[in-house]
């Protein structure tokens, strides 16, 4: 399945357009996604709204509740109380039509580092139980959000010297293979929403040439190699 979605800001929201086209040549309804800056209560109660005045299919639960969103190593604990509304909510607006939904988690810290086992680890177990989250609460899947915010680095080569690089490259995909894996293993119909979101900018733009968001691609072929049912969807900013 091949999908491509694009992103533009509108006020505090960011819509997302969403063409699917299935293998064959037969083209799916188009589909708008939406980020959530609100609380559960809010879509529950205004879910028609959303959906027949404002043509929303689907949410992609960020800020909820005055929270969030949450990262990708804040743990399984932290998740279950951010989502503890989610069953409710997505049933609510699953009755008015609205189907596309996404749990998400991103990653705000300039110091993040690949080689930390511990927080790496929390990363899989959060990822995995984003996934039992989705799954049970009637969403369609996860979306990673891979946005390199606070100025951090964590795609850039620079970071290590010339002879180090394979060796980051190589725990990015790693990472990245163990985060599909613990998805794929508690919701194998999940749907993966990948967000690089300003890395196409950063990639071109970055000062001395270095392209700070060259390892991303790797992160990407660690999700590619546990082959998900419903393959990666990425969305362009």
């Amino acid at each position: 399945m091949k999908r491509l979605l694009t992103l533009c800001a509108l006020m505090l929201a960011f819509f997302s357009s969403a063409k699917v086209q299935a293998q064959g040549a037969n083209t799916m309804p188009l589909e708008t996604l939406i980020w959530t800056y609100t609380d559960f209560k809010q879509l529950r109660e205004n879910a028609a709204e959303w959906h027949d005045k404002k043509g929303i299919d689907g949410f992609i639960f960020c800020f909820v509740n005055e929270k969030g969103p949450p990262r990708w190593d804040s743990g399984p604990a932290v998740v279950k109380d951010f989502y503890s509304e989610l069953p409710q909510t997505v049933t609510a607006l699953g009755k008015a039509g609205i189907t596309a939904n996404f749990v998400h988690a991103g990653m705000d810290d300039p110091a993040w580092d690949w080689f930390d086992e511990a927080r790496i680890a929390r990363t899989i177990a959060t990822f995995r139980e984003l996934a039992i989250i989705a799954k049970n609460s009637g969403c369609r899947g996860v979306a990673i959000d891979t946005e390199a915010y606070s100025g951090g680095k964590m795609w850039d080569p620079s970071r290590y010297p010339k002879a180090q690089r394979p060796k980051f490259a190589a725990q990015i995909r790693k990472t990245a293979t163990a985060i599909g894996k613990a998805i794929m293993e508690v919701y194998p119909e999940a749907e993966i929403l990948l967000l690089p979101e300003g890395g196409y900018i950063a990639m071109e733009n970055s000062p001395g040439g270095e392209l700070v968001y060259e390892h991303w691609i790797d992160f990407f072929n660690g999700l590619a190699s546990v082959k998900p049912a419903k393959g990666i969807t990425v969305m362009c900013e």
